[in-house]
């Protein structure tokens, strides 16, 4: 969301989320929960106003009237290192069984690009006591290195793919590059969330990172979100959904 961020990335996005949210509202069938994968707020030196980003943001999800869940990204870690994120989104990394599924959340920023070992031990641990059939896992960075130079990369992701190796179906779900990206790792799908403030470029297409400042003429370019559909028989399917083409076919 890069909520409280002012500039011509985004120019409208309380209009964004709005459009967003109504989308996600009238889903047939209705949507069991949501996830975010970080990046709820934009970065501020500011603690009271980091903190002030987080609850408007934990109030506009909380006005979904669905469950949701969240992992911290390194803008909501800028400055404490999330110890405001866990303060209005609770303690991150977490695990939970929900509509038949583990749903696994793992924290890849606050402390820097990589899980430690402290989380790795937490992740066998809480595996050892469910050994589930299907799993989601949730983190703000991929688990896989996409591009070094913008730090699209987790250090020691690759020790995640190893932890779930008995599960018969995981699901790798991230943000962080703002755009539609795939890639198979240890013969697990992972796929990049759309985001909902703006697009990135495909890594190496320039230097130094920057996003699109949005266009009257296509302001919804690159946004949207994905759709997990999934049932007792059959493998778990992604589906993106931009606000682009919703727009078009609401016209």
């Amino acid at each position: 969301f890069h909520w409280g961020y002012r500039g011509d990335y985004n120019r409208q996005p309380a209009d964004t989320l709005g459009r967003a949210w109504a989308l996600i509202n009238g889903l047939t069938p209705p949507p069991a929960f949501v996830v975010v994968t970080g990046d709820l707020i934009q970065a501020t030196h500011s603690a009271t106003e980091r903190l002030a980003r987080l609850k408007a943001v934990k109030a506009m999800l909380d006005g979904l009237k669905l469950p949701y869940y969240t992992v911290p990204g390194e803008h909501d870690c800028y400055g404490d290192r999330g110890q405001s994120y866990r303060a209005v989104f609770g303690e991150s990394p977490w695990i939970r069984t929900v509509a038949g599924f583990t749903l696994i959340g793992l924290d890849n920023v606050s402390q820097g690009p990589f899980i430690g070992l402290t989380q790795q031990q937490w992740l066998k641990d809480r595996l050892a006591t469910r050994v589930p059939g299907h799993a989601v896992v949730l983190s703000h960075a991929p688990l896989y290195d996409v591009f070094l130079p913008w730090n699209w990369y987790t250090y020691d992701g690759a020790q995640v793919y190893q932890a779930l190796t008995g599960v018969k179906e995981v699901l790798f779900l991230y943000g962080h590059v703002h755009q539609a990206m795939t890639a198979t790792r240890f013969e697990r799908p992972n796929w990049a969330g759309l985001p909902l403030s703006w697009p990135y470029p495909e890594p190496g297409l320039m230097e130094p990172l920057a996003g699109w400042p949005q266009g009257a003429t296509h302001p919804d370019m690159g946004l949207g979100f994905n759709v997990v559909r999934w049932n007792d028989s059959g493998p778990m399917r992604v589906l993106r959904m931009g606000l682009a083409a919703a727009r078009e076919a609401n016209r």
